[in-house]
């Protein structure tokens, strides 16, 4: 099988929610190892839900791999007009600052360790 990119990741329907958080962890992994912040502790984000502000790891798969897709578009966007405007920018370094630093990517994997949520 072909290596998937994050937008072909978040847009396979035949994907289940967990299988794109992982493949989704597995890239921002690999962003994170080549921007040099791997060891870094970036702090789980709190997110806006239509119930209020939420803990991210009190989301569910599916919401989280809706939240992902949401952010990967965002970065997308924000990646190609970043290297439009700037000579000599590399798409990929963008891609991969933007991965690298993104709250929410770098942890959602996070998970309540709470029995009833």
């Amino acid at each position: 099988m072909a290596k998937l990119t994050l937008t072909q990741i978040v847009n396979d329907e035949k994907m289940e929610a967990s299988e794109k958080l992982e493949a989704i962890n597995k890239k921002v992994k690999k962003a994170r190892k080549a921007y040099g912040n791997e060891d870094v502790v970036i702090a789980t984000p709190r997110v806006h839900t239509c119930d209020g502000l939420v803990d991210l790891k009190y989301l569910s798969d599916a919401d989280k791999a809706a939240l992902a897709a949401q952010e990967i578009t965002s970065i997308r966007i924000r990646a190609i007009e970043a290297t439009e405007a700037t000579e000599g920018a590399v798409l990929t370094r963008e891609i991969e600052r933007l991965l690298a630093t993104n709250s929410t990517l770098v942890n959602i994997l996070a998970a309540s360790d709470n029995e009833y949520i």
